[in-house]
Order: structure tokens, then sequence, then C-alpha cells
């Protein structure tokens, strides 16, 4: 016999960022995968398990229901109740989605902007997750972000100046490289080329390996896109529509990202997200950018278009 006992939790008593939630719960709530897709390491199957079985139908949501009906938080069909389902509404609308990593599984933590709304998720050990409201008020919203990416380990400081700049990296090139090992006579021979300042990319040499001890930010900018037909729920790398990709790394010493992106155009088919390896090259440019505000949140709320010509300075 254990000498411990598991301890009861009334999760009526809990509020609502305190309430633990498994990944199949979630999915169960959101008809799907979150916009941040935050929840797909929680979930336990493959996409393909998931979709021949269809635990969600049933399995899921009858373990749903039996934790969280007793306290209140979803009626016996499984429907949440409002302030929950306040809470759940960004995380599986279209908008912009910001989390910590580019691949999906290894993410930890997100954001979703959804218009005049947003929420936030957090995975802990164990594969418990937890939600993070935003208040009605978009003047809150860049300190409740700050609570699910903190200062100490995802700092920001403002630039000297607004310096904004988008280009296709020619095949042969690489001004990652250069910044790293701060090769100023490339960079200013690529600013040249790229016909954009020399000074702000300077900025940026000797500072590339930085982005290691910060860590990656990913940006997926879904606003006005529709789900796709290949999954009978939510699942955001199959939208088409206006789709906007943004890998960015933070040097917080000068308030400048540099930025992986990848954006749709005319010579891509609607639905490219579908099948981005294919589409990968065709779609992929870059973009650095300085900000005068230590607003992080601001800063990764958007993603710059495809370039209409080889660089696009602001």
């Amino acid at each position: 016999m254990s000498l411990f006992k598991k301890r009861s939790v009334d999760l009526g008593a809990l509020t609502l960022e305190e309430l633990p939630f498994s990944g199949r719960d979630l999915f169960v709530l959101l008809g799907g995968l979150d916009t941040t897709l935050v929840i797909k390491a929680g979930l336990g199957m493959v996409l393909e398990e998931v979709l021949e079985l269809k635990p969600y139908e049933d399995l899921w949501k009858r373990d749903l229901v039996n934790r969280l009906q007793p306290s209140g938080w979803v009626d016996a069909e499984g429907n949440p109740n409002p302030e929950l389902a306040a809470a759940l509404a960004p995380l599986g609308s279209l908008g912009v989605a910001i989390s910590n990593a580019r691949k999906g599984d290894s993410r930890t933590r997100g954001v979703v902007l959804a218009g005049d709304s947003a929420s936030g998720i957090v995975r802990s050990a164990g594969k418990i997750f937890h939600l993070t409201p935003f208040p009605r008020e978009k003047k809150g919203w860049d300190g409740t972000f700050r609570r699910i990416f903190d200062k100490e380990r995802y700092p920001f400081y403002p630039a000297a100046r607004d310096w904004h700049a988008t280009f296709v990296e020619p095949k042969g090139e690489d001004i990652a490289s250069a910044f790293l090992r701060n090769d100023k006579e490339y960079i200013r021979a690529y600013a040249e080329r790229r016909g954009v300042e020399a000074e702000p990319l300077l900025e940026f040499g000797g500072k590339f390996g930085l982005f290691s001890k910060f860590g990656e930010l990913y940006v997926d900018q879904t606003v006005g896109c529709e789900y796709g037909p290949e999954y009978p729920w939510k699942y955001v790398p199959c939208a088409s529509g206006p789709r906007r990709l943004r890998w960015a790394f933070v040097v917080p010493s000068i308030g400048g990202i540099f930025s992986d992106c990848s954006a749709g155009h005319a010579g891509v088919p609607d639905r490219w997200g579908a099948d981005y390896v294919k589409w990968a090259k065709e779609v992929a440019f870059l973009s650095i950018d300085f900000y005068t505000s230590d607003s992080l949140l601001d800063a990764l709320s958007s993603v710059p278009p495809y370039p209409e010509t080889e660089s696009e300075p602001a």
C-alpha cells in the first residue's frame, strides 16, 4: 500500500489559469489543434491514428465530461462554460500565432492574436497545459504576453531607430553566416547588392551567436485564411489563403530581429503550406527589423509580405 494518496483537487475551486488540461481535453474543446500547435505533442497519438480511430468523438469527450462537468467547466455534452469558451476561442482561430519553436512538437508555449481577442497556452512537465486569457483591453495585452514569454528568457530593448527591410536572398549568398563571423566586408557588399543601408546590417555582426542563447520564436499569420479539407478538424498547416510564416531570431541588446520568412505570391499555389517542402524555396525571403519600442509582442504581431522586388527597404 502506498504511503501517499493522490490528492483530490476541487476543480471548481480553481481559477481558469490554474485549471489543468490534457492535450486530448483541448483537442475536444477546440475541435482540433490550436493555432499555435502547442497541444500537438500532448495528444499521445499521430494525426493518422486520430483520423482513423476518432477517439475525440467519444472516448476523449467522455473523459473530459467526467472530469470537468461536476465543477461546471463544461456541460454534459462537453460544451465549455462562457469563461472557458472565451479563453478557447482565440486559440482555435486563424489569426497571428506566436510560439517558441519552429518544430510543432518542440513548442511549449504560444499566444494567438485573433482580432480583438487573444489567449495563451503553456505546456508544462507531464504534458499538462494551462490557458492564459488576455484582457479585453488591448493596452493590457503586452503585460499578459510577458507572463508567457517572460523578459528574463526573452529580453528585448528599444533600438536607436525603426528600420525594416525584406529581400529574397540569391542562391550562393548567406548573410547569416556573415553575421556569425562578423565579416564586415561581406556585409557591406551584401547591403550594396540588396540596395539597403549597410549600418543596420553591421549591427548584427558578431551578435548572431546570441540567437542560440535567447532562442527562436515562430510566427504563423493566417489572417484571411481558411482551413484545408485534409482533416475533419482544425489543422493550420493545411490552411489556404494569404498565409505568412516568420522564424524570428532576436538580438535583444540592439532591438533587432533577423527573420527567415515565407509567404505566398503570384508564382505559387494558394495552398502552398499544405506541401511546404515542395514550395519552401519559392516562398522564402529574409526580413531584418529594428524597433524603437521594447514591446516584443508588437514586434512579432505581423509577418511582412513577400517582396515584390529583390529588396524592399522601408
